[in-house]
């Protein structure tokens, strides 16, 4: 069983890897988790349009680092010393509550429904999994699985707990620059293409459907 870090020690930074997931708001909602749990970047991999549907604005808060392959990421891990730990029901995965983290970790989540590929599987350089209390589902949301593992994962690091409102039931939320002082990122550039393109679609289907009721 690992122990926790030590206060005197650099705290360990962690990742979350997205790849091979499917859904936009399974994303957006895993990059709200990540910067709830104080991971230092969330690493998207060969997902060349990132919509963060559910994110609530946390992608101001944490960076958003994108490579176009495994390969690419995997030497990105490796130079930057980096440990990739894999949540997955493998036979050689280990208990999260066991904390069997070693340092600096990207912390990897698979498929919604096929979990990890071959690739991410050998990417990976040690598996963690969630035990379940009941044999009614066979795993759980990726969110929900990033969430918990995260979780662990900044409890073993050390982090400090953040700053809690004293008038409302929530955590302080730092202030980000907005508007013109602040370039734009792709993925909001992204977002924003994707939001004028779906306007634009439903602008048309209007235009379509009174040329049928004046017919």
């Amino acid at each position: 069983m690992s122990e926790s870090v030590s206060e005197a020690k650099p705290k360990p930074d962690g990742y979350l890897v997205l790849a091979n997931i499917s859904k936009n708001h399974n994303i957006g909602n895993m990059v709200r988790s990540a910067c709830a749990f104080g991971m230092k970047e969330v690493i998207v991999i060969g997902q060349p349009k990132l919509m963060l549907y559910g994110s609530h604005g946390t992608a101001h808060h944490i960076k958003i680092r994108k490579f176009g392959t495994m390969e690419e990421a995997k030497a990105w891990f490796k130079e930057n010393n980096i440990i990739v730990c894999g949540v997955e029901i493998v036979p050689e995965a280990e208990d999260v509550r066991t904390h069997p983290f070693r340092g600096n970790t990207a912390i990897m989540m698979g498929n919604e429904g096929s979990g990890m590929n071959e690739k991410q599987l050998g990417m990976c350089d040690h598996f963690v999994y969630i035990p379940q209390f009941s044999q009614g589902t066979a795993s759980l949301n990726v969110n929900v699985a990033a969430s918990i593992v995260m979780h662990h994962f900044s409890t073993w690091a050390g982090y400090e707990e953040a700053e809690r409102e004293k008038d409302r039931a929530k955590f302080v939320v730092e202030s980000f620059v907005t508007g013109k002082d602040r370039e734009r990122t792709e993925e909001e550039i992204q977002l924003s293409q994707e939001r004028r393109r779906l306007r634009e679609e439903r602008e048309n289907e209007d235009i379509d459907m009174e040329g049928v009721l004046e017919d």
